[in-house]
C-alpha cells in the first residue's frame, strides 16, 4: 500500500511540468456512509464529515488531473443507535473530464484511505476500537462538479470501497463482504 502512495506522489510531482495550468483548493462537507456488500442489511447509514485540499492539474480543455488530501469520518450505524466511527486520511486521484466549457465536469479514480481513528459510540459513552478494522481502505471514486465563475465549486461523489472494512476473524470468523460505502457531497473553493 505505501509503495502506491509513494508512486502516486512520484508520478504527480512530474504532473506540474507539463500541466496547463495548476489550481488550489479547499473543500469540505458531508458524509453519508454505510457498509455495502455480504452484510449490509445489519448495518445502518450515518452522517459526519469531510475536510481538505486539492491540487487540480489542467492537462488541455477538457481533462485534468485532481489528486486530494483529505479527513473524513465515515462508519456505519446499528439499530440500538450505536454507531462505529472510523477516521481516514483519504488521497483520492481523479480524472476530471469537463462537458461543454469550464464549469461542470465529471470525476472517477482511485482513492488510497489510511485509518487514523476508530471509535464504537453507545449510549452513555464511546470506546477506542484497537483490532478488528482494517487499517488502510482502497476505493473508486466517481462524481461530478460544478464551479461557478467565482471559484467557488459544489461536488458529489460515490465512493465503493473494495477492501473489507471488518477484518475476517472480527466477523466471528465468516469471510463476509464489508467494503465502504459513501456519499460525500461537498463545497470548495479554488485560488489561481
Amino acid at each position: 500500500m505505501l509503495k502506491k502512495l509513494s508512486f502516486v506522489i512520484f508520478f504527480l510531482a512530474g504532473m506540474t511540468s507539463f500541466a496547463q495550468r495548476t489550481e488550489f483548493g479547499i473543500k469540505g462537507g458531508l458524509n453519508f456512509s454505510n457498509l455495502a456488500g455480504d452484510a449490509s442489511s445489519e448495518f445502518e447509514w450515518v452522517t459526519s464529515f469531510h475536510i481538505g485540499g486539492l491540487v487540480e492539474f489542467q492537462v488541455n480543455d477538457f481533462l485534468s488531473i485532481q489528486p486530494e488530501a483529505q479527513y473524513s469520518l465515515q462508519g456505519f450505524g446499528f439499530t440500538n443507535d450505536e454507531n462505529v466511527s472510523i477516521g481516514y486520511v483519504n488521497i483520492p486521484v481523479l480524472a476530471k473530464f469537463y462537458l461543454g466549457g469550464k464549469n461542470f465536469s465529471l470525476e472517477a479514480g482511485p482513492q488510497f484511505g489510511i485509518k487514523v481513528s476508530s471509535k464504537y459510540d453507545f449510549d452513555g459513552g464511546s470506546a477506542d476500537i484497537e483490532e478488528g478494522l482494517n487499517n488502510f481502505d482502497f476505493s473508486g471514486v466517481l462524481g461530478a462538479s460544478y464551479e461557478f465563475d467565482n471559484n467557488l465549486f459544489f461536488s458529489a461523489r460515490y465512493i465503493a470501497g473494495y477492501t473489507n472494512v471488518i477484518e475476517k476473524e472480527a466477523f466471528a470468523g465468516e469471510d463476509a463482504s464489508t467494503p465502504n460505502s459513501v456519499f460525500q457531497f461537498s463545497v470548495g473553493y479554488k485560488f489561481q
